[in-house]
């Protein structure tokens, strides 16, 4: 019991005396690197939605493209079979 009473001390002496880890790649002053990084991110993050929405109008296009196929091929098809039935 002593030494797990003693191994929690340790753990809780050494992560107070820890500094504080600081997440990213920048420091906490301005840098224009990071600037730079945000903006294009940003620039990327609206080029995706644009992306997004016009794959969406194409997807739309394209399957009514293919149902106006199979619906002018059925009615090329019945017209051919009554125009094949007059003498």
């Amino acid at each position: 019991m002593k030494h797990i009473l003693l191994k929690i001390i340790i753990v809780f002496l050494l992560a107070a005396t820890i500094p504080p880890a600081h997440g990213g790649w920048f420091d906490k002053k301005e840098d224009p690197t990071q600037k730079r990084l945000v903006q294009v991110e940003q620039e990327l993050t609206q080029q995706r939605k644009t992306n997004d929405s016009l794959s969406a109008i194409i997807g739309v296009l394209g399957v009514g493209c293919v149902l106006l196929l199979v619906i002018g091929t059925a009615l090329g098809a019945k017209v051919r079979r009554q125009h094949d039935h007059q003498p």
